[in-house]
């Protein structure tokens, strides 16, 4: 799709796009939303601007907010030809690992060296 760059349209930088971001986010009131905190934005030619999401889940939620974003930088920053794209980076959150009870169990020790005491005492096994 070509944008169409009217003489009206103010060019922008990162900064402000960034600012503007910040500013979207602080009146947004959904808290279903509040990952995108954590979301990166980039400028692209065209006044395009994309918008790194962690998965098609995330990207399903903002698809409802899309017009409302759009409608929002290009009144804040002065310029009818802001688009947005939605891209997908599953590296952008960390792999979850899987922690054993034993692990757990040596997690919460360290922090609270009574409890090893405590298991010793009661005669406690980290199997049932």
């Amino acid at each position: 799709m070509d944008v169409q760059i009217s003489d009206d349209d103010k060019s922008f930088t990162s900064d402000e796009m960034t600012n503007t971001w910040k500013d979207y986010l602080a009146d947004m009131n959904k808290s279903s939303l509040s990952f995108l905190k954590e979301r990166r934005l980039e400028l692209k030619d065209n006044f395009k601007i994309n918008l790194w999401l962690a998965s098609y889940h995330e990207k399903e939620l903002i698809e409802d907010i899309r017009i409302n974003l759009i409608q929002f930088f290009r009144k804040n920053i002065q310029n009818s030809s802001i688009e947005f794209d939605f891209l997908i980076d599953e590296n952008i959150l960390p792999q979850i690992k899987t922690f054993t009870v034993e692990e757990r169990f040596n997690a919460m020790a360290s922090a609270n060296p009574l409890l090893n005491e405590m298991r010793q005492t009661l005669g406690l096994d980290f199997e049932y």
